[in-house]
């Protein structure tokens, strides 16, 4: 059964809502400021060995944090989603209820811990 179905769940579907929604626009942020940061580091010209790598270095590394930051901002919208549909806190995979305390601690959660780990031991 989705979060939806009592007052006190409701009050803890809205809870999760803001705390989604909170996050998304902070990673929004995030994902703005490292546009404007990559085009400085485009826009500085070194003369050197060592600058180009340690610019290349940081570019490698910016890379990787904003991959991170659009898998993230992608789980938070499709939370989102299930909020939206009533589906939230319903593993996708199995069906069952996701516990309270999993949705606490990540509530972009879209699978109950034993569905997560066989789905991250496949990959």
């Amino acid at each position: 059964m989705a979060l939806t179905s009592t007052t006190h769940e409701d009050q803890n579907v809205n809870t999760f809502r803001e705390r989604l929604e909170a996050v998304r626009r902070d990673l929004v942020e995030r994902l703005a400021a490292d546009t404007d940061r990559h085009d400085e580091l485009t826009a500085t010209h070194g003369h050197g060995e060592t600058e180009l790598a340690v610019r290349d270095g940081q570019r490698s590394v910016d890379a990787a944090l904003r991959t991170d930051a659009v898998t993230a901002l992608d789980a938070i919208d499709e939370a989102l989603a299930r909020l939206d549909s009533g589906s939230y806190g319903v593993c996708v995979s199995c069906g069952d209820a996701i516990p309270i305390e999993r949705l606490s601690a990540i509530p972009e959660a879209a699978r109950c811990v034993g569905c997560q780990q066989r789905a991250h031991a496949d990959r």
